[in-house]
């Protein structure tokens, strides 16, 4: 993790003894390990007043850790959830519309009809001066420790809670653009290094891609896609997300070819053969749908396989 120790010193030479040599690389290995469980320590105790609610000894510990350890990035992202801390404020809102967003509600009826006259649920207000305190020293550790990619995430996690999509495009943007220069070589909290950081990176934009579907008609899960897409124009599932974006706005003649394409690179992947067969049918070629959808009835996805049992039944009825 640390690399080669390399000591500039006229009075060490390569004449030294070896068991001296030997001693010396020992002796700061033991001072490396004393610095991570130092770096440990502090985190531990960090993370436990965090989920507490005594902000107060929050600052202290993170003040103190500071100045033990003042060049640690794990003390930037420690402020920067300090802030985030102390900017949310839960608030209970009553509103005629119900909530979209997989937020929990009660639903409120007139007493005499039972009809529905409101819903009730909470909702997580954000104070912008702590809110722009927290992106600022975020910025901060970003710019300092760009391959630590927890601290762009930690952004995007907030910036996406916030609804603010172009702000949090821009933000995954920038790590794209990184991962070209450092190769995923990437580094998590307290630095230790992500095994696969190619996979983790798109897994983790899988996921975002995921939280942005229906949101603003798709325009910013298209968006970030499109940018990945750029980057790794191999991997069947960001392929897979262009061809599906097309699908869900009804434009199947346009999804048909891509995930033909994907479907020949990918022959084991049953949800690409599913949709492919789905455009088929959506497009009215029956012979294909159902060449198509034949060997899905016996997929391993017990959901995939219902599903196109349910089709050829539909379509040989025809």
């Amino acid at each position: 993790m640390y690399g080669n120790i390399i000591l500039y010193s006229p009075c060490i030479t390569n004449k030294q003894p070896p068991m001296k040599r030997f001693f010396l690389v020992t002796y700061f290995l033991a001072l490396a390990t004393i610095g991570l469980n130092a770096q440990q320590k502090w985190y531990d105790k960090y993370k436990k007043l965090l989920n507490d609610s005594d902000t107060v000894a929050l600052k202290d510990c993170i003040c103190q850790w500071e100045k033990a350890e003042p060049k640690s990035p794990d003390v930037i992202a420690a402020w920067y959830n300090y802030y985030i801390k102390r900017a949310m404020t839960e608030v209970l809102n009553l509103s005629t519309v119900k909530p979209v967003d997989g937020t929990q509600y009660f639903e409120l009826q007139n007493d005499t009809t039972k009809e529905t006259t409101g819903y009730l649920y909470g909702q997580t207000e954000y104070n912008d001066k702590l809110m722009q305190a927290a992106y600022a020293k975020i910025d901060e550790g970003i710019k300092e420790f760009p391959d630590r990619i927890d601290l762009p995430f930690g952004k995007v996690h907030m910036l996406l809670k916030q609804g603010l999509y172009d702000d949090a495009l821009s933000e995954l943007s920038k790590v794209i653009e990184r991962s070209k220069v450092n190769h995923n070589q990437w580094l998590w909290t307290l630095n230790k290094p992500i095994t696969d950081g190619k996979e983790f990176l798109i897994d983790t934009m899988q996921d975002y891609f995921n939280q942005l579907i229906d949101i603003q008609d798709n325009k910013p899960a298209y968006e970030l896609n499109e940018m990945m897409l750029a980057a790794y124009p191999e991997d069947i599932r960001i392929r897979s997300n262009k061809a599906s974006l097309l699908a869900m706005k009804g434009n199947y003649a346009e999804a048909l070819p891509l995930f033909a394409s994907i479907h020949k690179d990918a022959p084991e992947d049953d949800i690409v053969a599913f949709n492919l067969a789905i455009c088929y049918e959506k497009t009215g070629d029956k012979k294909n749908a159902i060449a198509n959808y034949q060997p899905l009835a016996n997929s391993k996805n017990a959901d995939i396989a219902t599903a196109a049992r349910q089709a050829l039944r539909s379509l040989k009825g025809k």
